[in-house]
């Protein structure tokens, strides 16, 4: 027997979402239960004391719980959004993951390390803090490929950005559930990026009786219940990106040979004066030697005594 109080059902025949307030009282509202697909009691009598809502029979044994209808309500929402806003960016962490996946390449060429930060910086630096993309297709409940095992994703947006690229985004609500560790290493294997929208901070404002615009408005805007579960960095690193900074590093390269051609032909008249500098330090020791001798000398015929 399912105790739950729905505030929104399945209407048959339109399938529709309605509210209690949408259909007739009772068993003749005509919807059914999103799990169980069985006929849902509406409760929406004035005289009721009771919010509006729908029940189950006490007779009908349906397993859904309030976090899977959460889940499935959240779902169907996102059907009809056409912009959706992302949650902030945690930048050390990306930049870590930049550096990581650049280092090959600056060991290879031997990237001085001041270069290395330059082009790590102004990689970061272009990187929007908070930006809604507009949603030109979703997907729901779409299973992907990874090399270790299909994955099944909540909600897939299919958006273009700026640049005019194609970009898809998986979206994961949840109230107590969040993703697994086995989840997220597939998430990592297909590469591609992953918000995780928390429920609870929804309920929490709410509680289990609310507006579908109310749920709607919360999952587009609110960035602070939205976290970046997996950030692929295809889109501030694409291959193109890369071409250019290895060009980059190519053309910094000829700058550094050439700087350490002239680094060396300075060290090379800096050893030349060095030793020109020794030279003189011992001729003047040298001539002061002999001044010293002379100096003697002219000391000692003072000393002679004629007879």
């Amino acid at each position: 027997m399912s105790t739950i109080l729905y505030p929104y059902a399945i209407e048959l025949g339109s399938n529709k979402i309605v509210t209690p307030l949408d259909v007739e009282n009772g068993k003749d509202c005509n919807c059914i239960c999103f799990h169980c697909k069985e006929n849902l009691i509406a409760i929406n009598n004035p005289t009721n004391k009771q919010k509006p809502h729908f029940r189950h029979d006490p007779n009908t044994n349906c397993e859904a719980n309030f976090e899977s209808y959460l889940h499935w309500l959240s779902k169907e929402v996102f059907k009809k959004i056409d912009g959706f806003y992302l949650p902030k960016i945690d930048l050390e962490r990306i930049e870590q993951k930049i550096i990581s996946t650049l280092l090959p390449l600056f060991n290879i060429h031997k990237t001085p390390k001041k270069l290395r930060e330059l082009i790590v910086g102004d990689i970061i630096k272009n990187i929007t803090e908070v930006e809604k993309v507009l949603i030109q297709r979703v997907e729901i409940e779409e299973t992907f490929n990874s090399p270790i095992g299909n994955i099944r994703v909540d909600i897939v947006l299919r958006f273009t950005n700026k640049k005019g690229e194609e970009r898809i985004l998986f979206i994961e609500p949840f109230l107590t559930n969040q993703i697994d560790t086995q989840k997220l290493s597939k998430l990592r294997n297909i590469n591609i990026s992953t918000i995780s929208i928390n429920l609870q901070n929804f309920i929490a404002k709410k509680s289990y009786f609310f507006k579908l615009s109310e749920l709607r408005a919360f999952l587009v805007n609110d960035i602070n219940s939205k976290k970046w579960e997996y950030f692929s960095l295809e889109r501030i690193l694409s291959n193109q990106k890369i071409e250019l900074i290895k060009q980059r590093i190519a053309s910094n390269e000829n700058q550094i040979k050439d700087f350490e051609r002239k680094k060396e032909e300075i060290n090379s008249v800096y050893r030349e004066i060095n030793e020109l500098e020794k030279s003189q330090k011992i001729i003047q020791e040298k001539i002061t030697h002999l001044k010293n001798e002379v100096r003697k000398k002219y000391d000692g015929i003072d000393l002679i005594k004629f007879s």
